[in-house]
C-alpha cells in the first residue's frame, strides 16, 4: 500500500504505536481514512445527495443520485495523498490531501481554492445549509467559508481529529479526537459559532457519529462501545459493548437500527435503544493481520451493504440474511484485494465501491457486476455520488469524476399536425453513449400519438430518432412526448389538431355608417380556424348576404396559424341595413352581423321611470349614433335635428310632437304627463323616429311603497335606527303606511303619514337583548283611489352588549374583608336602559350578588365580593360575570389572624405555685396594634388566669402568669385560650409532698 508518504507513515507509526500495542500503525491509519465520515443533520446540510462522507445524517450511504457510467468525466491531479473521502455541494467538491482542504469544481475539474490545516487532514469534509465546510486535523477543528476558503473559526482540541464532524438539527457539531499517547478521546459537541456545548470524555474516538430522526447521536469508541448520546446534554442514554475498538461509523436504517462494525470482525445490528439483534462475522478479528476497514451502508428498502479487508463486499437483509457476496480480483499473492472503502449506494440500488485494486465497481442489487473502470491508483478513501448522477473518487493523489449518460434534449418535427398524419422524434445525449449503447425509455402523454416504448442509441452516438403515430382527434390535443434515461426527463410538444373548419367570423366594428358617407369608417372581418392551418395555408370561402356590404371571394389563413383578416366594403344607406357576413371551409359555414347605417341615426329611447303613478311626469331620453354637426343631412340652420314622437295611446297620456337633438349633442330629453286616467292596467309605446325608429313602453303603475332603509341596519340593543319609507311616485294626498316587526325588542309607531314628498323618515328604537336578534320590520300602505299599495320589508340587526372584562380591586384580600368587583360592558349603556350582568363565585369563601345592573350613559357597574374569616391555608375564588359569554377574575383569599395553640410549662405544679402558659398565633395583622386572646380557667378554685393576654405587633406568642391555689386533694384545671379559634391545655395541681 503506497498512499502514505514514508515520512507520514513514520510519523504516524511512533504516534500511534506509543498508545496502540498489537497493532499495525498502517492499518489503523487506512482505517481512519476509510471509516470516518463527516455526517450533519439533513436540515444543516447543503441542498446536495453527499454533501459530507456517507451522504446524510443517518451515515446509511444513500444518495439520490444513480445510474453512473464508466465514463471518465475528469481526472484532477493533487499533489499530496488523499486521506480523506469527499463531499459534494454547491458546485464544489471538498476533500482532504495532505495538510490542504481542496475545493474542486464539480463541473470542470479545476481547482479553485486550497486552505492549509498546517497538519495532514484525515477527516472528511461536512458542508452545512449556509455553505460553512467544517473539517478537522491534528489539535483542532476548523470552519471554513465554502465559497472563499476563509477560516472562519477554529477549535482547539488536546488530541488528532480523525472523526469528522457531524451536525444536529439545532446546528449543533458534533466531533470526537483521539490522544495519541494516552489513549483517551473527548466527544465534543460545539455550536456554530465555535463554543462548546459539552463534551464527553471516553476512550479515544476515531468514530463518525450518526444522528437519529429524534436526534439521538450515535457513535463509536475505542473503549468497544456503541454509544447513544442525548443531544442536549451528553448523558449516555445507551450503549452497546462489542468484541474490540469500534472505529467505523455507524449507520442507521430505515426502521431506527443501528448497525456498526467492530474489529473483533463482526457486523453488529442493533436497535434504536441498542439492544442486540443479530451479527455476523464479516472480517477478520484485530491483530496482528489486517483489520476490517469499512463503515456499512443500508439502503432506503433495509439492505447492509458491508465491504472487508478480506476482499468481499457482503450484502444482508435486515433481519441478518446474507443475500450475497462479492469477492475482488486476486493479488499477485493470490488474495482478493482488501475493500478499504465505504459503499456508496445510488437511487436505483447500484453499488458502488473502490478496492485497493485500482479499480471502481459498479454492482447492481442482485451482487453482479454492471461495470468496472481502472483510476490506475488504489481508492483510499470512499467514493461520493452526487446528486445529477456524478461518482467521485479519490485514487490516492487525483480526483476521478465518472459522468453520467443523461438525456440532453428531445425535438419533434412539425410541432403541430393534424391527426392522422406522422411526425419524427430526435433524442439526444449529453455525452455519447457508452459502450453497448444507451436504450431511453419514450412515452407519449395521450393516446392522439404514439410513440416506440424505447429507442436504441448505438455506443459512440450522441443521438437518435424514432416515428410519432398519430390518430384523427375531435378537438385540438397538446401531447408531450418524454425521454427518460438514469433518471432523467426531456420532453417536447406536439400538439394533435382535427380537422380544420372555420370556428368563427366576426367584424369590426360591428355598425358602421355605409359608403361614400364622410362618416364611413373601414371595417375588417377576422376568420378564426378550429387549429392552425396547414403548411401553404388554408383557403377560407367568404360571402356577403346584401350589397351593402362587400367581402372577399376567399382569404387564406397562413400556416400554422389560426386567423387572419380580411376588408370589408360597405355602400349607402337610407336607413340601418344588417348584413350576414359568412366564412366557410370543409363543409362547415359559420356568420356574424355586420349593420350598415346612414350616418346619422337614432340608438334608443328610455324613459324614466317606465311605469308611473297617475298624474306624475316621466322624462324620455332619445340617443342618437353621434353627436349631430351642422353639415348632417336634416339639420336646421342652428345645426340641430328634429326627432319625431308618437304614441299608440290616444289618451291619458300628453306629450309634444317630437324634440331637438342640438348641434354638438346626441342625446335630446322631453317630459311626459299621465293624467288621472292613466291607471293600471293601462300602457302605452312611445316611438321616437330619425333614421330608424325606437320604442318603449310605459306602464301606469299603483302608488305603493318601492323600498325602506334602516341606517344604520345593525344597532346594539337601547340605541335606535333611522327608518326611511319611499314612494314609488307622488301623491298630493299622500299615503299611510301601517308598520309591524316581527321582534318584541323593536319600538315603532303603528303608522306614518307619507306625505306629497314621496317619503318619510321616523326613529325606531331598540330594547337591550341578551343574544344576537334579527328583526323583520315590515311597511304597507293601501290607497282606495290607486290600488293595493304592496308591501317592502327591512331587516334591522340588534346585537347584545358585550362584556369586556370583570375586575378585583383588591385581587387579594384577607378572609373577612371585602373586595371592590367592576364589570364592563361594550358600548355605553344606552341612556334609559339597564343591563344585567349575571355574578356568580365557585368558592362559598367568597359571596357576590347574583347580578349586578349597568344604567343608561356608563359602561360598567361595581358590586362587593364578601369574603368570610378562616385560619386555614391560603384559598381562591374565580368572580365570574356573564353576559351573551363570560368573563372571569381570580380573588386569592388569605387566612385571618388565628389562635393555633395554648401551652403551659410545667403540666403539673403543687398547689400554690405560679405557672407560665404562652398562646400561639398562626399569623400577625400586617398594621400596628395588638391582638387580644381571651383567656378562660375551667376550675377557678384551683387555677386560676388572666382575662385576657395581648400579641403585640409583629410578634406570634405571648406569655401570661397562671396561678394555682393550695389544695387538699390533686386535681386538675382546663385552660381555653380564643382568638377566631380556640385551642387548651390541661394543669394537674397537686398536693405538695411533706
Amino acid at each position: 500500500m503506497n498512499s502514505i508518504t514514508t515520512s507520514e507513515a513514520s510519523r504516524l507509526d511512533s504516534l500511534v504505536l506509543a498508545s496502540r500495542q498489537n497493532r499495525s500503525p498502517v492499518r489503523l491509519v487506512l482505517l481512519l481514512l476509510l471509516l470516518l465520515g463527516a455526517v450533519s443533520a439533513q436540515a444543516q446540510l447543503s441542498n446536495s445527495a453527499w454533501a459530507k462522507f456517507r451522504g446524510n445524517a443517518l451515515n446509511n450511504g444513500q444518495s439520490s443520485g444513480s445510474a453512473v457510467t464508466s465514463t471518465f468525466r475528469f481526472t484532477t491531479p493533487i499533489t499530496s495523498a488523499f486521506y480523506s473521502s469527499p463531499c459534494v455541494a454547491n458546485g464544489l467538491v471538498y476533500v482532504g490531501a495532505g495538510s490542504d482542504l481542496v475545493a474542486i469544481n464539480s463541473d470542470t475539474g479545476a481547482i479553485e481554492w486550497t486552505f492549509n490545516a498546517n497538519s495532514v487532514i484525515y477527516s472528511s469534509p461536512a458542508v452545512s445549509a449556509d455553505g460553512t465546510v467544517y473539517v478537522g486535523a491534528i489539535n483542532a477543528l476548523f470552519a471554513i467559508n465554502g465559497s472563499t476558503g476563509q477560516q472562519v473559526w477554529t477549535f482547539p482540541v488536546p488530541g488528532q481529529i480523525f472523526s469528522s464532524p457531524a451536525i444536529g438539527p439545532d446546528g449543533t457539531i458534533y466531533v470526537g479526537d483521539f490522544e495519541t499517547y494516552s489513549g483517551f478521546g473527548h466527544f465534543y459537541a460545539l455550536s456554530s459559532a465555535g463554543a462548546q456545548k459539552w463534551s464527553l470524555q471516553t476512550a479515544a474516538i476515531v468514530s463518525s457519529a450518526a444522528i437519529g430522526t429524534d436526534g439521538t447521536v450515535y457513535v463509536g469508541a475505542d473503549d468497544s462501545n456503541v454509544y447513544a448520546l442525548d443531544p442536549a446534554t451528553g448523558s449516555t442514554k445507551y450503549s452497546y459493548k462489542t468484541g474490540d475498538y469500534v472505529q467505523g461509523a455507524p449507520a442507521i436504517g430505515p426502521d431506527g437500527s443501528v448497525y456498526a462494525v467492530s474489529n473483533d470482525g463482526y457486523l453488529y445490528a442493533l436497535s434504536s435503544k441498542l439492544e442486540f439483534k443479530w451479527s455476523s462475522l464479516v472480517g477478520i478479528p484485530h491483530t496482528y493481520s489486517p483489520e476490517y476497514v469499512s463503515s456499512p451502508a443500508v439502503s432506503s428498502n433495509g439492505i447492509v451493504y458491508v465491504g472487508s479487508a478480506n476482499g468481499h463486499l457482503y450484502s444482508f437483509a435486515s433481519d441478518g440474511t446474507l443475500n450475497w457476496t462479492f469477492t475482488t480480483a486476486l493479488d499477485p499473492y493470490n488474495n482478493p484485494y482488501s475493500i478499504q472503502s465505504s459503499p456508496a449506494l445510488g437511487s436505483d440500488g447500484t453499488v458502488y465501491i473502490g478496492p485497493s485494486d485500482g479499480n471502481v465497481y459498479a454492482l447492481n442489487p442482485a451482487g453482479s457486476v454492471n461495470w468496472v473502470a481502472n483510476v490506475t491508483n488504489q481508492t483510499v478513501s470512499s467514493p461520493a455520488l452526487a446528486q445529477d448522477g456524478t461518482l467521485y473518487v479519490c485514487a490516492e493523489t487525483a480526483l476521478v469524476a465518472f459522468k453520467n449518460v443523461l438525456p440532453a434534449s428531445l425535438t419533434v418535427s412539425p410541432t403541430m399536425l393534424i391527426g392522422g398524419t406522422a411526425a419524427s422524434g430526435t433524442i439526444t445525449l449529453s455525452t455519447p453513449a457508452p459502450v453497448g449503447g444507451a436504450v431511453v425509455t419514450l412515452t407519449s402523454s395521450n393516446s392522439a400519438a404514439s410513440v416506440p416504448p424505447t429507442i436504441a442509441i448505438a455506443a459512440g452516438s450522441t443521438s437518435g430518432a424514432f416515428a410519432i403515430a398519430t390518430t384523427s382527434v375531435s378537438q385540438q390535443t397538446p401531447v408531450t412526448i418524454s425521454g427518460s434515461l438514469n433518471g432523467q426527463s426531456v420532453t417536447a410538444s406536439l400538439t394533435v389538431n382535427p380537422l380544420i373548419v372555420v370556428s368563427a367570423v366576426s367584424v369590426s366594428p360591428t355598425t358602421v355608417v355605409g359608403g361614400s358617407s364622410k362618416d364611413a369608417v373601414p371595417v375588417a372581418g377576422t376568420v378564426t380556424l378550429s387549429g392552425p392551418a396547414l403548411p401553404g395555408g388554408t383557403l377560407v370561402t367568404l360571402a356577403s348576404g346584401n350589397s351593402a356590404a362587400s367581402v372577399p371571394s376567399t382569404v387564406t389563413v397562413a400556416a400554422g396559424s389560426t386567423t387572419t383578416t380580411f376588408a370589408v366594403k360597405t355602400s349607402v344607406v337610407s336607413q340601418p341595413t344588417p348584413v350576414k357576413v359568412s366564412a366557410s371551409l370543409n363543409g362547415q359555414t359559420v356568420s356574424t352581423t355586420l349593420t350598415v347605417t346612414p350616418s346619422l341615426y337614432i340608438t334608443s329611447l328610455t324613459l324614466d321611470p317606465s311605469s308611473v303613478v297617475a298624474e306624475n311626469n316621466v322624462t324620455g331620453k332619445v340617443t342618437l349614433n353621434r353627436a349631430v354637426v351642422r353639415s348632417d343631412e336634416n339639420s336646421d340652420a342652428r345645426g340641430a335635428v328634429w326627432v319625431s314622437l308618437t304614441s299608440n295611446r290616444k289618451s291619458g297620456i300628453s306629450m309634444p310632437k317630437g324634440l331637438l337633438v342640438l348641434r354638438g349633442q346626441n342625446v335630446g330629453t322631453v317630459t311626459l304627463k299621465v293624467d288621472k286616467s292613466f291607471t293600471p292596467p293601462v300602457t302605452a309605446d312611445i316611438t321616437a323616429t330619425f333614421h330608424g325608429s325606437a320604442t318603449a313602453t310605459l306602464t301606469a303603475a299603483y302608488l305603493r311603497i318601492s323600498s325602506i332603509t334602516l341606517r344604520p341596519s345593525t344597532v346594539v340593543g337601547g340605541y335606535s335606527s333611522t327608518c326611511t319609507i319611499t314612494l314609488n311616485g307622488k301623491d298630493a294626498r299622500g299615503a299611510v303606511a301601517k308598520l309591524e316587526c316581527n321582534s318584541p325588542s323593536v319600538v315603532l309607531p303603528k303608522s306614518v303619514l307619507i306625505g306629497a314628498n314621496q317619503s318619510v323618515t321616523f326613529t325606531v328604537n331598540t330594547k337591550v337583548v341578551s343574544s344576537l336578534t334579527t328583526a323583520v320590520i315590515s311597511a304597507r300602505a293601501d290607497d282606495a283611489l290607486a290600488g293595493p299599495g304592496g308591501s317592502a320589508q327591512a331587516t334591522l340587526t340588534i346585537e347584545p352588549y358585550e362584556l369586556m372584562s370583570v375586575r378585583l380591586g383588591p385581587a387579594s384580600v384577607l378572609g373577612g374583608q371585602t373586595s371592590l368587583g367592576t364589570v364592563i360592558v361594550s358600548p355605553d349603556v344606552a341612556r334609559g336602559s339597564t343591563v344585567d350582568v349575571m355574578l356568580a363565585s365557585d368558592n362559598r369563601e367568597a359571596s357576590v350578588p347574583s347580578k349586578v345592573t349597568i344604567r343608561g350613559d356608563s359602561q360598567r357597574a361595581t358590586f362587593n365580593v364578601q369574603t368570610l374569616g378562616f385560619c386555614l391555608s391560603p384559598t381562591y375564588a374565580v368572580i365570574t360575570a356573564t353576559l351573551n359569554g363570560s368573563k372571569s377574575a381570580r380573588l386569592t383569599i388569605d387566612p385571618d389572624v388565628c389562635l393555633t395553640s395554648v401551652t403551659v410549662n410545667p403540666l403539673q405544679v403543687n398547689g400554690g405555685d405560679t405557672v407560665t402558659g404562652k398562646v400561639y398565633l398562626n399569623r400577625n395583622r400586617p398594621a400596628t396594634g395588638q391582638i387580644v386572646v381571651t383567656l378562660r380557667s375551667s376550675d377557678t378554685s384551683i387555677v386560676q388566669v388572666p382575662s385576657t393576654v395581648e400579641v403585640s405587633f409583629g410578634r406570634l406568642t405571648a406569655t401570661f402568669q397562671i396561678h394555682t391555689s393550695k389544695v387538699q386533694r390533686t386535681g386538675s384545671a382546663i385552660i381555653t385560650a380564643t382568638f377566631n379559634k380556640s385551642a387548651t391545655a390541661t394543669l394537674r395541681v397537686v398536693v405538695p409532698k411533706k
